[in-house]
C-alpha cells in the first residue's frame, strides 16, 4: 500500500467523522485541522459549513492568538466549550469580530494528541444556536479525539506503509538543510557527526536508496531513503551488518552504490 492510498483512507475517515459529529448538532460548522510540527502551522484537512476565510482564521489568528486557545494549549486541558469560559463568550474580541458576525453563538474546540502525547491538530465546532453543547455530544467528541488524532498526524501523512514502523524505528526528514525526526531530537538519536554526514551527502545528491550506517553512539542502522516533494525521507531501523564486514567497509559500499566517487565519500579526506 502506498502513501496516496493512506491519504485517501485518512480523508474517508475524516469525512465520516464530520458527518457523525454534524448529526449531533442542529446547525453547526465543523473543521478538522492538522498541525505541521516542522512549519508550526495548521491546515484544514476536513471541513463542513465554513467558508475559506473562516478556515484561514481558525488555522491562523484564532488558534495561535485567542487568549482562551493559548491557555488551552499551555494547560493540561484538551477541550474547551466557548460558553463555559470564565469570560462571557460574546465579550471576547474574536467573538465580536469574527464568530458573531458569521452567525456563530457558541462552539467547542478539541485538541488532538497521539498515543505518544504529540499534538497533531484540532477539531473546531461552531454552532449557530444559543444552546450549550450537550453531554452526549461532548462525550462523542471526546471519544472521537483518538481517532481524529491518528488521521491528523503529519508524520503518518508522509510515511509509506511499505516501511513498517516499530518502537525502535525512526523517520528522519531533511528539509531546507535541516534534519527533523518524528519522535526525538535527531542529534540525540544519531549524534552530530552522523547528522552532518547525512546533510553533506544530501546536498551532493549522493544518498543511496538503501544503506547501512553506524552513528556516533556506535549503533548501526538500516536506512531506506525516498524523496517526496523535494524532501528526503529516511526510514531508519536498527540493523545488523550483513556479510560479516566492518562498519566502515559497508559505509563505503553504501555510498558507492549511491553514486559517490571515492574522492567524494563522506568522512574521507584521503582515499
Amino acid at each position: 500500500m502506498n502513501t496516496p492510498a493512506v491519504r485517501k483512507g485518512f480523508q474517508t475517515i475524516r469525512a465520516s467523522m464530520i458527518d457523525l459529529l454534524g448529526s449531533c448538532f442542529e446547525d453547526a460548522s465543523i473543521a478538522i485541522s492538522m498541525f505541521n510540527p516542522i512549519s508550526r502551522e495548521h491546515e484544514s484537512v476536513g471541513a463542513s459549513g465554513y467558508d475559506q476565510s473562516m478556515l484561514d482564521f481558525l488555522n491562523g489568528t484564532f488558534i495561535n492568538y485567542d487568549e482562551d486557545m493559548v491557555f488551552l494549549r499551555s494547560s493540561n486541558l484538551t477541550c474547551l466549550e466557548w460558553n463555559s469560559t470564565a469570560r462571557p463568550y460574546r465579550d471576547t474580541l474574536f467573538a465580536k469580530e469574527y464568530f458573531i458576525p458569521k452567525g456563530y453563538h457558541g462552539g467547542i474546540t478539541q485538541l488532538l494528541f497521539s498515543e505518544e502525547r504529540q499534538y497533531t491538530g484540532a477539531l473546531h465546532i461552531n454552532i449557530k444556536t444559543t444552546d450549550s453543547v450537550s453531554r452526549e455530544a461532548q462525550r462523542l467528541i471526546s471519544n472521537s479525539a483518538p481517532i481524529l488524532a491518528s488521521v491528523t498526524d503529519w508524520w503518518h501523512e508522509i510515511v509509506s506503509l511499505e516501511c513498517e514502523a516499530t518502537p525502535e524505528s525512526f523517520l528522519f526528514v531533511v528539509i531546507n538543510k535541516k534534519v527533523f525526526c518524528n519522535r526525538e531530537d535527531p542529534v540525540r538519536v544519531l549524534g552530530v557527526r552522523t547528522v552532518e554526514k547525512i546533510l553533506r551527502a544530501d546536498s551532493e545528491s549522493r544518498i543511496p536508496h538503501q544503506f547501512y550506517i553506524e552513528d556516533c553512539h556506535g549503533k548501526r542502522w538500516s536506512m531506506k531513503a525516498m524523496r517526496k516533494n523535494g524532501e528526503l525521507l529516511l526510514f531508519a531501523h536498527p540493523g545488523v551488518l550483513p556479510f560479516s564486514i566492518t562498519p566502515r567497509e559497508l559505509d563505503i559500499a553504501s555510498w558507492l552504490v549511491g553514486g559517490c566517487k571515492l574522492r567524494k565519500l563522506p568522512g574521507l579526506t584521503n582515499f
